[in-house]
């Protein structure tokens, strides 16, 4: 929900004490450090920079934290570390990140520590803490009675041992980063007087302390040890998050409209997307941007109950539209820097105390509009910091506040719970410096990341105009999405979302959304899984592995590569010998239930027969659950001399009995249909086939869908064979699947095997690839050889059965019975100005003619991908000798 409205109250203007959220304990690069010795820690160090023990050898180096490894042993080297305050720190802040580089010599193990202290009791002012001095890497209370103190790694009572640290092995170097969450915590049952319950807060302690211990095995230098970027941040967390996934890539929109857009868009938009940036002008036909902003959010909570809603307002320039533009031009003189007649914005100026009550006052109504979860601040600059400190001071912590330009000042980070980017240069430092940001000072405070990318970055490696039809506008769009968002899965972590589109403008009527709404496009539904490491960088090329992708890009060439992996929802291999389990075998789970089906051999291992006695598989609803926009199903199928007959080969109903989906493999009229998603009726596609294609042999079907896009599919034997659009129909509500029959006994007549499902629907490529896994070595299909007689297997393939020379894989490509010794002929040759010859074709096949003059110099290819039989030289000369060759290759 929207903050309940919240008042102005009167804060220090420019020029005065800066009321800042102040959440950096530590970030210390060594640069102007200095060290203080001294035996222990005392409560009058706090705040008071680092401190060591009396005979440690750390010392401060070329801006490194060091320790030589030039002294054996804990004692002597003791330990290092600070003791800062939590006082001001803003009680919202829940959780401690600390991150630091290290390099560990081959002859030391480091120790670090991380405790949290208040005081128990009441300790002098100069009260000794801690022991600096300890053994085995600990550092010890030194006075339980009067501090209390709670190791902030483990969550226990710290025993005064190394195993209370993190250790880092000699010989190991990297970057330490660790997010502790304060909430997780209680206090320690001895620590009294007074110390029980939960922590809840940063506020429970006192001080937080940071150390570091080194054990020196040996004091030749072989145990040297550098730290270095020491940083220990206290972070909140909004009581809301948008909702994050990685099934697929986590998504934003931002758009704008003057007119109302319609309920279509607005159902596109909560099917889609986690996030929403409301941008200026968004009146939605009303008079005024706040209407617009609370019409379009109610719409989309009611489309999207979870979808996360930001408002525009802009912290340098105020926008005309709103209905606070009453009060702003009425002061506009003391207000702005600029003359009325400048134009459609106008400069705040930040002096005037009037116009910062009135920004924060707007700023705080626009977060409580309904459906408004919070604000997307622009264009921040060092003037606007007194006004947005006293807007973050104000706003509930039911509001998230996004920034743009967060970047340029750390700081900034203080004041809101993410950043996003508006446009970034395809400059490839400029992008590594990018992609460092969002990670390392945005999303590892735990902070929200709104990555936004367009065609343009990838145009400017390609150089490719923007065209100016709506339909060559659209493909652009769609092929060149990899740049920018083979970008954004480098910076991907949780909390990332990614936006693309043209622009931002959703008024321009309802063909042209696909400009800003690019929900359409089949790779933002595609499975993603989590990543499986953090991005590898050499030089300007970036690499990462995902579940179900490998990507890389190269930020200074602009070069991508997108390796998708196609992940099943389930697969029903039917290779049960027995039992009435058909096991799933994609690891989901999703085992179905089989009467009277017979197992036979199938074209992968066994097979189910369905022979017309009530037979078939029930499948569990479930498998279906996560399908909504998309499917594909795909299996293998071998019609008995029955068919065609009036039968399903697969169907699902939902609750009401709607036929939600159906394969008719064929239907009696030797009509294929596939008919999928259901909204008072459903969507259908068809086609007639021949015999060949569904009895008497083995064929590979793929049905898919697409509603979105509104493309339905059939493939056969790996190729494209029927399909329509404008098929937009959901695919839910699926309760009772089966698979061999439909619900009124038309059964199946006929073998199936291996029977997959996805939850989108694959690509052209995809399918064939998904055939071609069935093939044998040299592309023979797995059914081609048992037909003649011969074993499954790729040996079999690599045999000459009928002695002619010929390789059976050979025979395959050229068209051949493998069993009976058939040769390639060439007829009808015609000499003359024009020569000419045919020879036989085969479906499936492309030919290609070569000549020479002489067999000496070898062949020249003239005519390439001929696939009706027939081939005329207009180029021949009747005085002119030579000779033709023809070979033969799959069609693919």
């Amino acid at each position: 929900m929207a903050a309940t409205k919240v008042f102005w109250s009167t804060y220090l203007a420019l020029g005065g004490a800066l009321i800042c959220h102040a959440d950096v304990l530590i970030d210390d690069d060594f640069s102007s450090s200095a060290i203080v010795v001294n035996s222990r820690f005392w409560s009058d160090q706090v705040d008071d920079g680092w401190n060591k023990f009396s005979t440690s050898d750390w010392s401060l180096s070329n801006g490194l934290l060091t320790n030589p490894g030039t002294e054996a042993g804990i004692p002597s080297e003791g330990a290092i570390g600070q003791f800062v305050s939590t006082a001001g720190i803003d009680e919202r802040n829940t959780k401690l990140r600390i991150s630091f580089d290290y390099d560990v010599g081959t002859g030391s193990t480091l120790y670090f520590h991380l405790i949290g202290w208040t005081t128990n009791g009441t300790p002098s002012s100069s009260e000794m803490m801690g022991n600096t001095g300890a053994q085995n890497g600990s550092i010890q209370n030194q006075g339980d009675d009067q501090f209390g103190d709670l190791n902030l790694i483990t969550g226990d009572d710290p025993s005064g041992a190394a195993s209370d640290a993190v250790s880092f092995a000699a010989g190991s170097s990297g970057t330490y980063t660790a997010m502790i969450d304060l909430t997780d915590y209680a206090w320690s049952a001895d620590e009294s007087p007074g110390l029980t319950g939960s922590i809840s807060n940063i506020r429970d302690f006192d001080f937080i302390q940071v150390a570091f211990a080194a054990d020196m095995s040996a004091a030749d230098g072989s145990g040297a040890i550098t730290l270095d970027n020491v940083r220990l941040h206290a972070l909140q967390t909004p009581s809301i998050m948008p909702e994050f996934s990685w099934d697929t890539i986590p998504r934003w929109i931002i758009f704008r409209s003057g007119n109302r857009i319609s309920d279509e868009a607005v159902e596109r938009i909560g099917d889609h997307y986690q996030v929403t940036m409301l941008e200026k002008p968004n009146q939605q036909g009303f008079d005024y941007t706040e209407d617009g902003f609370a019409d379009v959010a109610t719409r989309l909570k009611t489309a999207n109950p979870n979808i996360i809603n930001l408002a525009y307002w802009n912290s340098y320039y105020y926008w005309p539209g709103y209905r606070a533009g009453i009060e702003f031009y009425e002061n506009y003189e003391a207000w702005s820097k600029d003359e009325l007649d400048t134009g459609g914005r106008m400069k705040l100026e930040f002096s005037n105390t009037d116009m910062q009550e009135w920004w924060v006052r707007t700023a705080l109504e626009i977060a409580a509009l309904p459906g408004i979860d919070g604000l997307d601040i622009d264009t921040i600059r060092p003037d606007a910091q007194p006004m947005i400190a006293e807007m973050h001071r104000q706003l509930s912590s039911e509001v998230i506040a996004i920034g743009n330009g967060t970047w340029r000042e750390e700081y900034w980070l203080n004041y809101f719970d993410g950043s996003y980017m508006e446009g970034w240069a395809p400059d490839a430092d400029f992008v590594v410096d990018t992609i460092h940001y969002f990670r390392e000072d945005n999303l590892a405070l735990g902070k929200i990341a709104l990555f936004r990318g367009g065609p343009e970055y990838n145009t400017d490696f390609t150089g490719e105009e923007k065209p100016s039809s709506l339909a060559d506008r659209l493909d652009w769009v769609e092929r060149n999405v990899d740049f920018s968002l083979a970008v954004y899965l480098m910076v991907a972590e949780e909390y990332a979302y990614f936006q693309y589109s043209e622009n931002v403008y959703a008024g321009n009527g309802e063909n042209d959304w696909h400009v800003w709404d690019t929900s359409y496009m089949d790779i933002f539904s595609r499975p993603l899984g989590p990543p499986l490491g953090d991005p590898v960088k050499e030089g300007y090329l970036y690499t990462r592995s995902f579940q179900y992708l490998d990507v890389s890009v190269n930020v200074e060439t602009g070069e991508t590569s997108f390796d998708w992996k196609t992940p099943e929802e389930a697969h029903w291999a039917l290779d049960d010998a027995s039992g009435g389990t058909v096991t799933d075998s994609s690891g989901n789970g999703f085992d179905g239930t089989v009467t009277n089906g017979s197992r036979v051999a199938g074209i992968d291992g066994g097979a189910l027969e369905f022979d017309g006695s009530g037979s078939g598989v029930s499948l569990p609803a479930e498998a279906f659950s996560s399908i909504s926009n998309q499917i594909t199903i795909a299996m293998w199928a071998y019609g008995s001399v029955n068919q065609p007959v009036a039968d399903s080969v697969l169907y699902a109903i939902d609750a009401s009995s709607n036929r939600v989906l159906n394969i008719h493999l064929p239907f009696s009229n030797s009509t294929v249909y596939w008919d999928a998603g259901f909204s008072g009726t459903y969507d259908r596609i068809q086609q007639t086939a021949s015999a060949a294609d569904f009895k008497g042999q083995w064929n590979h079907w793929v049905f898919s869908k697409n509603a979105a896009s509104g493309e339905m599919k059939i493939f056969l034997n790996g190729s494209p064979w029927a399909s329509g659009d404008g098929k937009t129909r959901a695919i839910s509500g699926i309760t009772d699947v089966r698979l061999g029959s439909d619900f009124s006994g038309a059964e199946y007549s006929g073998l199936i095997d291996d029977v997959l499902l996805y939850r989108f629907a694959l690509s052209d490529e995809e399918v064939a690839q998904l055939y071609q896994q069935y093939e044998l070595v040299n592309g023979v299909p797995v059914d081609w050889l048992p037909a003649y007689g011969l074993a499954r297997t790729d040996e079999a393939a690599l045999e000459d059965a009928d002695g002619d020379g010929l390789l059976n894989w050979e025979e395959y490509v050229a068209g051949l019975n493998p069993t009976n010794y058939s040769p390639f002929t060439v007829s009808d040759f015609s000499v003359g100005t024009s020569n000419s010859f045919t020879w036989s074709a085969v479906s499936g096949r492309v030919y290609n003619i070569y000549w020479s003059s002489n067999l000496v110099d070898g062949f020249t290819l003239i005519q390439s991908n001929l696939v009706n039989g027939s081939f005329s030289d207009i180029d021949a000369s009747a005085d002119q000798q030579g000779f033709y060759k023809i070979s033969v290759e799959l069609e693919r």
